[in-house]
């Protein structure tokens, strides 16, 4: 079965001080090729800290000294975008994935790309990196071995096509991600964690080149299926929540777990997400 929706939740402290948006959507088309849409944007500050303009911390680092929890910082992937960056992305999602459009995005107080990345066979695509928010690796942080195929996408080609996608398998093992007590236990901390949950916005779905004819997701619309989804920033700006959050940035209640709304929250509890087609 899948990580329970805490698991998600933690997860996302390790974005939190970017304060991004990630939107990834695989399209498969029958004969197994297809393409990747990327959308990823951050805060101007997590990239200015990682880029060594302002002093990085570990997420849930402690001062040497003091023992004290010092402030999260941003993913150690996250780099200033470029399309070199989008070439290592290709080569991280599988064998024989390019680049075929990469375009950089600049708001006022964003920074980020638009890619489109293309493959001719979706059984070289590892599942593992295309769920992850960023960089291919692991959950846990580990990358699996490079031959092992068992984290890829699964496809019969035939008069109904199935893709099958492993989902136990690609989320790894993790153990208490992103130590969200420790992260919370601090007033500025909390506070800052519970304000940057209003910016975090990280989805990943499957599109497919037809019709769907079966798939055992729980969360399909017409020929798209949503594999995962933790949209905080939809939650915070919806009425029925603006409570929850005041609360606790004010230390009333804990931040590190999420209404059960899968309008704004989705988390396939499948060991392996089926989709047929034609």
């Amino acid at each position: 079965m899948s990580l329970p929706l805490s698991f998600l939740f933690s997860l996302a402290i390790l974005w939190l001080a970017a304060g991004c948006e990630i939107d990834r959507v695989l399209t498969i088309k029958p004969d197994g090729s297809g393409q990747i849409h990327e959308r990823f944007l951050a805060s101007r500050e997590s990239y200015e800290a990682r880029n060594g303009e302002a002093p990085e911390k570990q997420p849930n680092a402690k001062d040497e000294k003091t023992g004290a929890a010092t402030a999260m910082t941003i993913d150690p992937h996250l780099k200033r975008p470029t399309a070199e960056l989008s070439v290592k992305q290709a080569a991280a999602f599988g064998e024989g994935v390019e680049v075929i459009s990469f375009k950089r995005i600049e708001t006022p107080d964003m920074l980020g790309y638009e890619a489109v990345y293309e493959f001719s066979d979706v059984t070289k695509i590892h599942a593992d990196a295309f769920l992850q928010g960023y960089g291919g690796a692991g959950a846990s942080g580990e990358k699996p071995a490079p031959d092992d195929t068992s984290r890829n996408f699964q496809f019969t080609k035939g008069e109904v096509n199935e893709l099958r996608l492993p989902l136990k398998l690609a989320r790894g093992k993790v153990e208490n991600p992103g130590k969200s007590d420790e992260v919370t236990a601090d007033p500025k901390q909390r506070e800052g964690f519970a304000k940057a949950m209003e910016h975090i916005n990280i989805r990943t779905a499957i599109r497919v080149r037809g019709k769907i004819d079966e798939t055992n997701s729980h969360f399909r619309k017409d020929n798209e299926v949503v594999v995962s989804e933790m949209n905080l920033k939809g939650l915070a700006a919806d009425p029925k929540y603006a409570q929850d959050f005041k609360d606790a940035e004010a230390g009333k209640t804990s931040p590190t777990q999420p209404p059960p709304d899968d309008r704004y929250i989705k988390n396939e509890d499948l060991d392996v997400l089926t989709i047929r087609f034609h």
